[in-house]
Protein backbone atom coordinates (compact mmCIF):
# COMPACT_ATOMS: atom_id res chain seq x y z
CA UNK A 1 0.00 0.00 0.00
CA UNK A 2 3.08 2.03 -0.44
CA UNK A 3 3.09 5.30 -3.08
CA UNK A 4 4.71 3.84 -5.40
CA UNK A 5 2.77 0.01 -5.37
CA UNK A 6 -0.71 2.66 -5.95
CA UNK A 7 1.29 4.08 -9.04
CA UNK A 8 1.77 0.60 -10.67
CA UNK A 9 -1.89 0.04 -9.98
CA UNK A 10 -2.72 2.57 -12.12
CA UNK A 11 -0.42 1.65 -14.82
CA UNK A 12 -1.87 -1.86 -14.62
CA UNK A 13 -5.69 0.08 -15.13
CA UNK A 14 -4.18 1.81 -17.83
CA UNK A 15 -3.19 -0.99 -19.18
CA UNK A 16 -6.07 -3.17 -18.55
CA UNK A 17 -8.52 -0.73 -20.02
CA UNK A 18 -6.56 0.12 -23.51
CA UNK A 19 -5.42 3.67 -22.46
CA UNK A 20 -2.35 4.86 -23.93
CA UNK A 21 -2.20 8.37 -22.22
CA UNK A 22 -4.91 10.23 -19.74
CA UNK A 23 -5.54 13.54 -18.22
CA UNK A 24 -4.66 12.89 -14.27
CA UNK A 25 -5.96 14.43 -11.82
CA UNK A 26 -4.87 13.90 -8.23
CA UNK A 27 -6.08 15.10 -4.67
CA UNK A 28 -3.99 14.71 -1.23
CA UNK A 29 -2.65 11.25 -1.00
CA UNK A 30 -4.00 10.93 -5.10
CA UNK A 31 -2.25 13.80 -5.71
CA UNK A 32 1.29 12.29 -4.82
CA UNK A 33 0.20 8.81 -6.65
CA UNK A 34 -0.48 11.08 -9.46
CA UNK A 35 3.32 13.01 -9.39
CA UNK A 36 4.92 9.75 -8.98
CA UNK A 37 3.33 8.28 -12.14
CA UNK A 38 3.46 11.35 -13.85
CA UNK A 39 7.33 10.88 -12.96
CA UNK A 40 7.76 7.64 -13.52
CA UNK A 41 5.57 6.93 -16.48
CA UNK A 42 5.18 10.44 -18.29
CA UNK A 43 4.00 8.57 -21.45
CA UNK A 44 0.71 7.79 -19.95
CA UNK A 45 0.02 11.34 -18.81
CA UNK A 46 -1.48 14.15 -20.90
CA UNK A 47 -1.91 16.36 -18.47
CA UNK A 48 -1.50 16.83 -14.84
CA UNK A 49 -3.59 18.60 -12.22
CA UNK A 50 -2.80 18.52 -8.50
CA UNK A 51 -4.98 19.27 -5.81
CA UNK A 52 -3.54 19.83 -2.02
CA UNK A 53 -0.96 17.64 -3.14
CA UNK A 54 2.63 17.99 -1.42
CA UNK A 55 6.05 17.05 -3.83
CA UNK A 56 7.02 15.20 0.02
CA UNK A 57 9.02 16.54 3.44
CA UNK A 58 12.38 17.11 2.29
CA UNK A 59 14.48 16.65 5.50
CA UNK A 60 15.62 13.04 6.65
CA UNK A 61 14.63 14.10 10.08
CA UNK A 62 11.44 14.90 9.37
CA UNK A 63 10.43 12.04 7.22
CA UNK A 64 11.47 10.10 10.28
CA UNK A 65 9.56 11.53 12.47
CA UNK A 66 6.44 12.09 10.49
CA UNK A 67 6.48 8.01 9.80
CA UNK A 68 6.61 7.52 13.45
CA UNK A 69 3.57 9.89 13.80
CA UNK A 70 1.98 8.00 11.00
CA UNK A 71 2.31 4.79 12.64
CA UNK A 72 1.08 6.10 15.68
CA UNK A 73 -2.15 7.04 14.13
CA UNK A 74 -2.41 3.36 12.30
CA UNK A 75 -2.21 2.15 15.88
CA UNK A 76 -4.71 4.15 17.17
CA UNK A 77 -7.11 3.69 14.29
CA UNK A 78 -7.14 0.43 14.99
CA UNK A 79 -7.07 0.24 19.13
CA UNK A 80 -10.24 3.18 19.26
CA UNK A 81 -12.41 2.21 16.14
CA UNK A 82 -12.62 4.57 12.84
CA UNK A 83 -15.83 6.50 14.28
CA UNK A 84 -13.45 7.67 17.33
CA UNK A 85 -10.59 8.02 15.08
CA UNK A 86 -12.06 9.79 12.60
CA UNK A 87 -13.74 12.37 15.17
CA UNK A 88 -10.43 13.27 16.07
CA UNK A 89 -8.45 13.51 12.75
CA UNK A 90 -10.88 15.69 11.35
CA UNK A 91 -10.49 18.45 14.07
CA UNK A 92 -6.58 18.67 12.52
CA UNK A 93 -6.11 21.91 11.78
CA UNK A 94 -5.91 21.26 7.97
CA UNK A 95 -9.89 20.57 7.75
CA UNK A 96 -11.17 23.50 9.93
CA UNK A 97 -12.72 24.91 6.67
CA UNK A 98 -14.41 21.62 5.62
CA UNK A 99 -16.10 20.95 8.67
CA UNK A 100 -18.56 23.82 7.71
CA UNK A 101 -19.16 22.10 4.94
CA UNK A 102 -23.20 21.20 5.17
CA UNK A 103 -22.31 17.31 3.75
CA UNK A 104 -19.58 17.12 6.59
CA UNK A 105 -21.29 14.97 9.27
CA UNK A 106 -22.72 12.44 6.64
CA UNK A 107 -18.95 11.98 4.80
CA UNK A 108 -17.85 11.14 8.16
CA UNK A 109 -20.71 8.64 8.71
CA UNK A 110 -19.41 7.38 5.44
CA UNK A 111 -15.80 6.97 5.63
CA UNK A 112 -16.69 5.29 9.59
CA UNK A 113 -17.90 2.33 7.76
CA UNK A 114 -14.88 1.68 6.01
CA UNK A 115 -12.52 -0.95 6.70
CA UNK A 116 -10.54 0.15 9.87
CA UNK A 117 -7.61 -2.88 9.31
CA UNK A 118 -6.81 -1.59 5.70
CA UNK A 119 -6.77 2.09 6.20
CA UNK A 120 -4.97 1.42 8.82
CA UNK A 121 -2.08 -0.13 6.89
CA UNK A 122 -2.48 2.84 4.34
CA UNK A 123 -1.65 5.12 6.98
CA UNK A 124 1.27 3.82 7.51
CA UNK A 125 2.61 2.43 4.27
CA UNK A 126 1.33 5.41 2.45
CA UNK A 127 2.95 7.83 5.15
CA UNK A 128 4.86 11.12 3.15
CA UNK A 129 7.51 9.93 6.06
CA UNK A 130 8.27 6.38 3.90
CA UNK A 131 8.10 8.64 0.57
CA UNK A 132 11.04 10.23 -1.12
CA UNK A 133 10.87 14.09 -1.68
CA UNK A 134 10.12 15.00 -5.25
CA UNK A 135 11.34 18.56 -4.73
CA UNK A 136 14.23 18.50 -6.78
CA UNK A 137 12.77 16.28 -9.11
CA UNK A 138 9.71 18.72 -10.35
CA UNK A 139 11.53 20.02 -13.23
CA UNK A 140 10.78 15.92 -14.76
CA UNK A 141 7.02 17.00 -15.14
CA UNK A 142 7.58 17.79 -18.71
CA UNK A 143 3.53 17.65 -19.22
CA UNK A 144 1.44 20.32 -18.51
CA UNK A 145 0.51 20.98 -14.75
CA UNK A 146 -1.67 22.85 -12.57
CA UNK A 147 -1.49 23.41 -9.13
CA UNK A 148 -4.39 23.94 -6.85
CA UNK A 149 -5.11 24.33 -3.31
CA UNK A 150 -7.32 26.66 -1.59
CA UNK A 151 -7.04 30.12 -0.21
CA UNK A 152 -7.89 28.93 2.91
CA UNK A 153 -5.15 26.67 3.32
CA UNK A 154 -2.02 28.52 3.54
CA UNK A 155 0.21 26.09 3.99
CA UNK A 156 -0.42 24.08 0.83
CA UNK A 157 -1.22 27.44 -0.98
CA UNK A 158 2.12 28.64 -0.38
CA UNK A 159 3.33 25.15 -1.62
CA UNK A 160 1.73 24.96 -4.61
CA UNK A 161 2.67 28.19 -5.60
CA UNK A 162 6.52 27.32 -4.95
CA UNK A 163 6.18 24.01 -6.53
CA UNK A 164 4.63 25.53 -9.91
CA UNK A 165 7.37 27.71 -10.19
CA UNK A 166 9.82 25.10 -9.32
CA UNK A 167 7.62 22.20 -12.01
CA UNK A 168 6.97 25.70 -14.49
CA UNK A 169 3.31 24.30 -14.11
CA UNK A 170 0.71 26.45 -13.21
CA UNK A 171 -0.94 27.56 -10.39
CA UNK A 172 -4.93 28.58 -8.94
CA UNK A 173 -5.52 29.33 -5.95
CA UNK A 174 -9.06 28.79 -4.79
CA UNK A 175 -11.18 31.10 -2.68
CA UNK A 176 -13.16 30.57 0.05
CA UNK A 177 -12.32 26.78 0.13
CA UNK A 178 -9.83 25.01 1.69
CA UNK A 179 -7.90 22.03 2.21
CA UNK A 180 -10.46 19.97 0.41
CA UNK A 181 -11.43 22.73 -2.35
CA UNK A 182 -13.34 20.28 -4.43
CA UNK A 183 -16.38 19.64 -1.83
CA UNK A 184 -16.13 23.44 -1.04
CA UNK A 185 -15.84 25.34 -3.38
CA UNK A 186 -16.76 22.58 -6.77
CA UNK A 187 -17.64 25.34 -9.46
CA UNK A 188 -14.51 27.12 -8.81
CA UNK A 189 -12.71 23.92 -9.10
CA UNK A 190 -14.45 22.74 -12.08
CA UNK A 191 -13.54 26.09 -13.97
CA UNK A 192 -10.13 25.96 -12.74
CA UNK A 193 -9.52 22.97 -14.26
CA UNK A 194 -12.14 23.60 -17.31
CA UNK A 195 -9.66 27.06 -18.26
CA UNK A 196 -6.45 24.73 -17.45
CA UNK A 197 -7.55 21.78 -20.23
CA UNK A 198 -8.79 24.40 -22.81
CA UNK A 199 -5.26 26.62 -22.70
CA UNK A 200 -3.66 23.60 -23.49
Amino acid sequence: MTIGAMVEEVVGLLDHLELEAVDVLGYSMGGRVAMLLAMRHPERVRTLVLESASPGIEGEKERAERARLDDARARAMREEGLERFLAGWYQLELFESLRAHPGFEAMVRERSRGDVQALSRVIAAASPGRQESLWSRLSELSMPTMWLAGQLDARYAAMSQRAAHRSGGEVRIIEAAGHNAHLEAPGSVADAISEFWSGV
